[in-house]
Parts: structure tokens; C-alpha cells; sequence
């Protein structure tokens, strides 16, 4: 279960950045001319979508460490019986 709780800190991480961009985006707004506020979110915002792809994957990656923790905690129950 060490694998799924690493994935999840990494998720948890991911998701504080995005928080930070979209602070960021709001400050931008407030004091930048519409012509590089444009360009400025259009990378924030293809940062954020990077991160939410990578946060997809983590997940899945975690799903597939807890599925294989679970076959083998059923393949020790097994091994204990005999």
C-alpha cells in the first residue's frame, strides 16, 4: 500500500500547484494588459491540463498498486493455509 500512498502525495502536490497557477491567474488579471494576459493563461492553462493528464495517470498507477497488494495479500492467505 506504500506504492498507492506515494501516488497519492504526488497527486496531492500536482493539485497545489494548480492552486498556485490559478492564483496566479487571477493576480495576472488584475494587473496585466489584455495582450500578454492571453499568452500568459494560455500557458497556465496548457500547465494545468499537463497536470491534470499526470494526475490521471498517477491514479491509474495507484489503482494497479492496490489491485496487486490485493492479489497478494490473497496469494499469502494461500500460502499460510498450506
Amino acid at each position: 500500500m506504500s506504492d498507492v500512498k506515494n501516488y497519492n502525495e504526488i497527486i496531492d502536490e500536482i493539485l497545489v500547484r494548480v492552486e498556485e497557477r490559478h492564483g496566479i491567474m487571477l493576480e495576472l488579471k488584475k494587473i496585466v494588459s489584455e495582450n500578454v494576459l492571453e499568452e500568459a493563461l494560455a500557458d497556465l492553462k496548457a500547465a494545468e491540463e499537463s497536470d491534470f493528464a499526470e494526475i490521471g495517470r498517477l491514479m491509474q498507477m495507484a489503482h494497479g498498486a492496490s489491485a496487486r497488494a490485493g492479489e497478494k495479500s490473497k496469494i499469502m492467505k494461500k500460502l499460510k493455509k498450506f
